[in-house]
């Protein structure tokens, strides 16, 4: 069966062209591919590795629901980028997090010492001494009957956020972590985001040469700290170009991809072409010329910073271009950055399609994380075993902070009639 049919097929299947919600632009989530994918990530990292653990990374899925699934095949935890969905995690049962982005500014910090009072096993990362001193006061004033957990993120290449990866400065910030009777050091973090997609042979080097950096600074921190008996609990890091290359280190006790689960065509193209790809785009055609046929996704739906997407089965010889927030354009020609030719692109071809409007062409987004977070839901396809409903809210808000507790209190008095109307 063709790619393309593929996806119709579950589509009429599922009888989801009929669900009151359906219309498109839909992004769409086929569950069993989703868990066909965990299955193999799972396996693999065992035979790789059986003291590795996938701690999934759910920037990639943004729903309880779906983390749920990955941890009941065995996840060890889900790490989250942000405190919004850690909230949201949080709100749907999972206690387990780890926010692997810095976590800095007073109304975040805020919400940290609310969701941290509600969770002992939240889990945030810090890279400097003002960070450390601020997240002690802070826990200090918050009356925290804890201790929050803390990693310490490493520079092993990125060049983002992370300590540079010095035995002395890393040291230093260690102690100060356990100076603090509010804070407790528990990891490192390092990840290697700049080689997930490089060539498989210059990611593999790169990749054993980052945790090589990362974990002799495990074992050169807990020698300078042994007379405190100190060892560090967990050393995670990892993308699902690299988990499997990480895992081979015997010092690392978890990994973080997240695209794997659902995949993209990016990655698809370089190392992750063993998963299968699980999300899709459904378009609508909604003009057709001789040169283009004109469908309705565009910027407003699917993410271009990793190229463009590309359509299915059998339509995979068209070239998909954006041209517009909400208007996309199928061509036998790549787009190109000149506007001088129409709909920029260049050496114009007759189409001959048979396509007309108001038929579906399934797209298969570039870059997972982005193109979700253009979405406010998922429509799920599956079997009855693993699809327990076909319309799944994206449930971590994009402004950068969950609905607020009073915003959600006005909404439903509105809704039932006893609140505030502008």
């Amino acid at each position: 069966m063709a790619v393309q049919d593929f996806w119709l097929e579950k589509l009429r299947r599922d009888n989801l062209l009929k669900h009151p919600d359906f219309d498109t632009p839909a992004l769409l989530l086929d569950l069993d591919l989703f868990v066909e994918n965990a299955q193999l990530a799972f396996s693999a990292l065992k035979r790789t590795n059986s003291k590795t653990k996938i701690r999934p990374h759910c920037k990639s899925i943004k729903s309880p629901q779906l983390a749920r699934m990955l941890l009941n095949m065995g996840a060890n935890g889900i790490c989250v980028a942000k405190l919004s969905e850690a909230e949201v995690m949080m709100n749907g049962g999972i206690d387990d997090i780890l926010v692997t982005t810095e976590i800095a500014g007073p109304k975040k910090l805020t919400k940290l010492m609310i969701l941290a009072a509600r969770n002992p096993e939240l889990k945030i990362v810090v890279d400097n001494h003002i960070s450390v001193a601020t997240l002690s006061d802070r826990c200090a004033k918050a009356g925290l009957k804890h201790q929050l957990k803390i990693l310490i993120d490493i520079n092993v290449g990125q060049n983002r956020c992370g300590i540079e990866p010095d035995c002395d400065k890393v040291l230093a910030l260690a102690e100060k972590i356990l100076a603090s009777r509010h804070l407790q050091l528990i990891g490192l973090q390092g990840y290697e985001g700049h080689i997930q997609q490089a060539k498989p042979e210059r990611m593999q080097e790169q990749c054993l040469k980052s945790m090589q950096l990362l974990t002799s600074l495990k074992l050169q921190i807990e020698s300078a700290l042994k007379s405190r008996e100190f060892q560090f609990q967990t050393i995670t890091t990892g993308g699902t170009g690299s988990f499997l290359t990480c895992a081979t280190n015997q010092y690392i006790t978890e990994v973080q991809p997240g695209s794997f689960c659902t995949m993209d065509s990016s990655y698809k193209s370089s190392n992750g072409a063993q998963f299968a790809n699980a999300l899709a785009v459904a378009t609508t055609v909604i003009s057709t010329f001789a040169d283009r046929i004109v469908v309705d996704a565009g910027l407003k739906s699917l993410s271009t910073d990793m190229g463009n997407a590309k359509a299915t089965e059998p339509h995979q010889d068209y070239h998909y271009s954006p041209a517009g927030d909400e208007h996309g354009i199928l061509s036998k020609s790549e787009a190109k950055s000149k506007p001088d030719t129409p709909s920029g692109l260049d050496e114009v071809k007759s189409l001959d399609s048979a396509l007309k409007p108001g038929d579906l062409v399934i797209l298969l987004p570039s870059h997972c994380d982005t193109t979700l977070n253009l979405h406010d839901h998922l429509f799920l396809l599956g079997n009855e075993e693993t699809l327990k409903t076909q319309f799944e809210p994206i449930t971590t808000a994009r402004i950068g902070t969950a609905e607020p507790e009073q915003l959600r209190i006005d909404r439903k008095l509105k809704i039932e009639g006893r609140g505030k109307s502008q």
